[in-house]
């Protein structure tokens, strides 16, 4: 199966890249413009569609022992 996943991140990574180094240019507005909405569009569909694992995976608060206590 492809690893759309790493494919996600090589171009899109890329692409927000070549926007950094574009950005501000006049004769680029309308490629930028382009892009910038492209990248946005894929992005949103890879966080709706992701099975991203949340960074904090345990339900407690920070500092809470097995009761929910401090």
């Amino acid at each position: 199966m492809p690893n759309y996943q790493k494919m996600y991140y090589i171009l899109c990574s890329g692409v927000s890249a070549v926007l950094d180094d574009i950005q501000g240019k006049h004769e680029y507005e309308s490629l930028y413009g382009r892009l910038k909405l492209l990248l946005n569009e894929a992005e949103d569909v890879y966080i709706d569609t992701a099975n991203i694992i949340p960074l904090n995976t345990s339900s407690k608060e920070d500092g809470e022992d097995d009761n929910g206590k401090h």
